[in-house]
């Protein structure tokens, strides 16, 4: 849809933090599931860059406590050129040292460099190369409850389930699906049994597999999402079951977002920018769905869903790219208190320009350690395709950050820099 969000729509209204929400005085000291590679207690921001020259980059922006500390990053390249190194990055404490470690998938090769986290950063710990466009898309989840989290790792036509044990990673079972040109994978506990169990996106057809003792089992039954965008499992509706968030891009009127709850996959929720109180109208290319990332970040006990739009016309900006936040309701009123932002909302730093796709990548994670959620936003075709991205911090407007890649210490242009994120 084409519009401009200037009128009177501010960064306040549209809740920077209002649309995320402010954690609770009680939450706890560190917020979970973060990535800290330096064990210093901040959160740190990976980004993937898998067009820069010699096969791609992937920048490690380091937290501090006051966000993004853009003068101690650190830029990783593949171990061999070529293969779109940083089309997908994962994070997990692999080894067992109380750091967090880094996966990053390189499809074109059908390989996957795992780096170890230290105090002085990240080194390639193993690179493993099971070929058939693996790591296309990655997830982490502790799929046998045994403690230790697996990788789960999406490529051509099969899903890998890797293993660390005494720290070295190996694939421990392989599951065979149809042959996809677009995956995606997510990792989260469906059932509620304290094992993660798996959402797989090949080409629109979406598959579960539930973990167990053994590992992962196939759930019979598929379901039609029509697409392949964002994945992520997140317990949406407060029912302390896991909720299944699938994208769907291509979708009529520019994409959607389905929502599977508990797995259910006979009976989606479907949100677009049609749905009464989702702001926007949509439009065929709007890709509505395109990236999603799903987190309590108000401590209500339901996830927000962040939903990347990056076809979005702005104005006469074709595929600017947007930002939608629906917010987790007992009900499944998402749309209720939706807002929506781009780089043309007034407040928000930044131009909207003709092919940014802002919103095509998105990660909520803890970069200040505040124990508040900070939402970066990727636009890789920022600035003729260099990239950028856009980080809202969780505590207020104050403190927002945009940059590209030369200031995150990546010289390569055309890298699309924002492709991908992790936090």
């Amino acid at each position: 849809m084409q519009r401009r969000m200037r009128a009177a729509m501010t960064l306040a209204l549209i809740g920077l933090p209002a649309a995320l929400g402010t954690a609770p005085a009680h939450a706890a000291a560190r917020t979970p599931g973060v990535a800290d590679f330096d064990g210093d207690g901040h959160g740190d921001l990976v980004i993937g860059a898998p067009a820069a020259s010699g096969g791609g980059r992937v920048t490690v922006v380091y937290g501090s406590r006051d966000g993004v500390d853009l003068g101690h990053h650190q830029v990783l390249a593949p171990l061999r050129s070529g293969g779109a190194f940083g089309t997908a990055v994962a994070t997990a404490d692999f080894d067992g040292d109380g750091r967090t470690d880094l996966a990053v998938g390189a499809p074109g090769r059908g390989t996957i460099e795992v780096f170890t986290g230290s105090r002085s950063g990240l080194s390639r710990r193993a690179v493993l190369t099971p070929g058939d466009g693996a790591g296309r898309a990655l997830a982490v989840g502790d799929v046998d409850h045994d403690g230790r989290p697996e990788l789960l790792a999406a490529g051509n036509s099969t899903l890998l389930v890797i293993g660390f044990a005494a720290g070295t990673p190996k694939v421990v079972a392989s599951v065979r699906g149809r042959t996809a040109r677009k995956v995606a994978i997510a990792a989260g506990d469906l059932n509620g049994d304290g094992y993660a169990d798996a959402a797989w996106n090949a080409d629109g057809i979406l598959r579960l597999l539930h973990g167990s003792k053994t590992g992962l089992r196939a759930v019979s039954g598929t379901a039609s999402v029509g697409s392949t965008g964002g994945l992520a499992i997140a317990d949406v509706n407060g029912d302390r079951r896991g909720d299944v968030v699938a994208g769907d891009p291509a979708g009529a009127h520019g994409g959607v977002v389905k929502i599977y709850p508990g797995g259910d996959l006979r009976h989606p929720r479907a949100y677009g920018q049609d749905t009464k109180g989702v702001p926007g109208k949509g439009e065929r290319g709007d890709e509505f769905g395109a990236a999603v990332v799903a987190r309590d970040r108000d401590g209500d006990g339901r996830a927000e869903v962040v939903v990347g739009t990056p076809g979005e016309d702005i104005g006469k900006h074709r595929d600017a790219g947007a930002v939608t936040v629906l917010h987790g309701d007992a009900h499944w009123n998402l749309a209720a208190g939706s807002t929506s932002f781009s780089q043309d909302t007034e407040g928000v730093p930044g131009v909207a320009e003709t092919g940014d796709r802002y919103g095509a990548a998105l990660s909520l994670a803890d970069l200040d350690g505040d124990t508040k959620l900070d939402l970066a936003v990727g636009a890789p075709g920022e600035n003729g395709g260099d990239g950028g991205v856009s980080i809202y911090p969780g505590q207020g407007i104050a403190g927002m950050t945009v940059f590209g890649g030369r200031s995150a210490g990546l010289s390569a242009a055309k890298a699309a820099f924002g492709a991908a994120l992790s936090g």
